[in-house]
């Protein structure tokens, strides 16, 4: 039947042109029941006959695109994002989502800090943004799905970004490396020495390191703008690495945890550096030590891997030397 009732509640199942809507009327009154059964089957008779696009919901996008972008290393915060953002567009359509009503969602997202929730922060408002305009993008673009996407607002993350951004000197540098415990002080004078991120320090292979022409390398999967990062490495770099003991059935050079952030902060605040230092400021202190000791802008790109796959791809198997002579610029900064 195409009108049945489930305890008091009438539901609704229909079917044309190959699409099948099976939801609940929210009603116990037949009556009411079945006209909104008439016009959901009045819907479905003009998306076939008169070729209107039909309805869809985020909770439908979501689930395609999440599906499409199964191998995403950013999947689990994707999947986080788009769980919050169907709840509450539930009963929506896609084409309803606008411009004011995401600015109206974004404004009342909390997080967790500690054991209370507070406003999210502009990043992580823009980082929800990001995901649900990916989504309608693809809606749009891929699946024609809607005719348009908002022109939604970003928040200013980046001003509060660069205000925030922290260099560190030489000597607040060796301080911090001084500050770690033993066995972080590698991984860590490895970061400053290289500009590398910390998932790419941390999750450096073996396999990854070649010491005879002092090069090491980051795969395109393990990077955020999937390129190949080919890291030269100057003296002090090189010696970090060379003592580093291998591990029967240990695939990384820095076989350690992560420091978790209550621990860095610890450790910052232990070495005199101010309180917003991040693990992501290594790689800003490593290009504004590099601009500072007159590093070339181009080299500069290819040192921290700002490029192309294109052309950073041929640096893999015969490193320019001017990019190992560049390195070797920052090898006495921790001495």
């Amino acid at each position: 039947m195409s009108l049945f009732k489930r305890g008091n509640v009438w539901w609704i199942d229909v079917a044309a042109n190959g699409r099948r809507l099976r939801q609940s009327a929210e009603t116990s009154d037949r009556a009411a029941a079945k006209e909104l059964h008439d016009q959901l089957k009045a819907t479905l008779w003009r998306q076939k006959h008169l070729n209107e696009a039909p309805p869809r919901s985020l909770d439908e996008a979501a689930e395609k695109w999440l599906a499409e972008n199964a191998e995403a290393r950013a999947l689990r915060d994707y999947e986080y994002h788009l769980k919050w953002w169907c709840e509450r567009a539930a009963g929506l359509e896609l084409r309803e989502l606008t411009r004011a009503w995401v600015a109206e969602q974004l404004d009342g997202l909390l997080v967790r800090k500690g054991k209370s929730m507070r406003p999210a922060s502009a990043g992580t408002k823009n980082n929800y943004l990001v995901t649900l305009r990916s989504v309608l993008n693809t809606a749009k673009d891929e699946w024609e799905w809607i005719d348009s996407v908002p022109s939604f607002r970003t928040y200013g993350e980046g001003k509060r970004a660069t205000q925030r951004m922290c260099i560190a000197t030489p000597e607040q540098a060796k301080a911090l490396v001084n500050a770690v415990p033993d066995f972080l002080q590698a991984p860590i004078a490895f970061a400053f020495m290289t500009g590398l991120r910390k998932g790419n320090v941390f999750g450096l292979k073996w396999s990854q390191v070649d010491l005879p022409r002092s090069v090491a390398w980051v795969t395109p999967d393990e990077t955020k703008a999937g390129n190949l990062i080919v890291v030269p490495l100057n003296s002090q770099a090189r010696a970090i690495i060379e003592s580093q003991p291998r591990v029967e059935g240990e695939e990384r050079v820095f076989p350690v945890s992560i420091p978790c952030t209550h621990s860095w902060r610890r450790y910052v605040a232990r070495a005199g550096l101010p309180a917003g230092f991040r693990f992501h400021d290594i790689r800003h202190t490593f290009a504004s030590w590099h601009a500072m000791a007159g590093t070339e802008r181009k080299t500069l790109q290819d040192l921290g891997g700002w490029q192309s796959n294109q052309m950073v791809d041929r640096y893999v198997h015969l490193p320019s030397a001017h990019l190992v002579t560049a390195a070797e610029r920052l090898s006495v900064n921790l001495n």
